[in-house]
């Protein structure tokens, strides 16, 4: 039974080699194989589902017109998320917005009539009120399962920083959802 880490690996080589072959199919292998984790991080930096898909579009036109930057990257699903990040700051600086004074709208958050879901719904919450600096960590930590030394590579901070910044990001959720509770 292959390991889901085999399995992206598998697929990365395939997306390579359609890549090396210049296969018109290439966006849609990348976008079967990464678009839900990539429009969730951008949902969650820019929480708003709007910006989100203008910003995801954005993304894979860039993608479609640098694909040729993509060949022989050894971790794919890294860099399509660094790509994803520096779109995000990029719109960010178009709109003549600081990305540390993002407020998330109700779009970012999941919210369903059943009651089986409301602690999905309270972490939505939680999460989309953490700063971004923290959110943006959290995301990656939890969602994407990158080590520490790969999101600080990411992010282009220490692994330390990337630490403390998670640490204290769970600690503020862990408040949020105990006065929820109360």
């Amino acid at each position: 039974e292959r390991s889901y880490k085999e399995f992206m690996t598998a697929i990365d080589t395939g997306i390579q080699k359609s890549l090396s072959d210049d296969d018109p199919q290439t966006l849609d292998l990348i976008y079967d194989a990464y678009g839900d984790l990539i429009f969730g991080y951008i949902n969650c930096l820019v929480c708003s589902r709007q910006d989100a898909e203008d910003c995801f579009q954005n993304l894979f036109i860039r993608i479609v017109n640098k694909r040729h930057l993509l060949k022989g990257k050894e971790n794919l699903k890294a860099y399509l998320m660094t790509m994803a990040r520096n779109e995000v700051m990029e719109f960010f600086r178009k709109k003549k917005r600081s990305i540390d004074t993002v407020d998330c709208d109700e779009t970012f958050i999941v919210a369903t009539d059943d009651a089986d879901t409301l602690p999905v719904e309270e972490l939505s919450r939680a999460l989309a009120s953490l700063p971004l600096k923290q959110r943006d960590i959290i995301f990656l930590k939890v969602y994407q399962q990158m080590t520490f030394k790969e999101i600080s590579k990411h992010i282009g901070i220490s692994e330390n920083t990337v630490a403390s910044r998670y640490r204290y990001g769970l600690k503020k959720m862990k408040q949020l959802m105990l006065q929820v509770q109360s």
